[in-house]
């Protein structure tokens, strides 16, 4: 199993946020967290990644406990975080924002270059001595991704990738999606476009006022039209 979440409570200040979530998430799988906007997503991302860590429970990857650790040593366990609101450097080029990406890879070869960057994410070769704000919105999102695989991650979190932006670039992130899918990374991605994740995902947990409602594949959920009429509004 790559990344075990057992019954983690988290809090911002005194408004318990999270309550007993769990998630499994075996290697190569594409997992998506859905849920309305509210609902603990984001939270769950940033307790996994020790951001906001939960006050009880437990987080391991690959059978190490990753619980409240420091964000930048669960990293250094090839663990890679898109966040929702990209968190670029406005006044770094793009090619600044990669570079400040990139460590020293655990493998001899890393399986993500900054040529192989520039083939996935054409438009970031085109724009490299851009500045990251002059970017549009869906730019941007290729970028903070990009810059995540210049550390080499093996594990992605991925926060609402698709929010907000025009089809063409979701459809972009989609294919990325399925070239690293094919690659056996694993993927937890948290969404509210449910086309989008339904579509790219294995399995599917559903959270909703900080609890897990709803666990299993994407087969068996496309067609709980209970399910997704309560907790998705679809």
């Amino acid at each position: 199993m790559e990344l075990f979440v057992e019954n983690i409570n988290t809090y911002y200040g005194l408004s318990h946020i999270l309550f007993d979530v769990s998630l499994q998430i075996n290697q190569g799988e594409v997992v998506v967290l859905l849920g309305r906007n509210g609902a603990g997503k984001t939270t769950t991302m940033l307790s996994i990644m020790g951001i906001n860590p939960p006050k009880s429970g437990k987080v391991m990857y690959r059978n190490k406990e990753i619980t409240r650790r420091s964000p930048y040593k669960i990293a250094r366990l090839g663990i890679g975080f898109v966040p929702e609101d990209r968190r670029i450097f406005p006044d770094l080029t793009v090619y600044g924002n990669l570079d400040v990406g990139r460590r020293p890879s655990k493998n001899k070869t890393p399986k993500w270059t900054l040529e192989r960057i520039y083939q996935m994410f054409p438009i970031l070769k085109d724009f490299s001595n851009r500045h990251g704000g002059t970017l549009s919105g869906g730019e941007q999102q290729m970028l903070t991704i990009a810059r995540t695989l210049m550390g080499d991650p093996d594990f992605l979190l991925l926060d609402e990738p698709s929010e907000g932006l025009a089809p063409i670039i979701v459809k972009v992130l989609g294919d990325f999606i399925e070239v690293i899918k094919k690659e056996g990374m694993t993927v937890l991605l948290s969404e509210q476009n449910t086309k989008f994740a339904l579509k790219h995902a294995d399995r599917a947990y559903i959270v909703d006022n900080g609890s897990i409602k709803y666990e299993g594949s994407i087969a068996d959920l496309e067609q709980n039209e209970e399910i997704k009429k309560r907790y998705l509004a679809v």
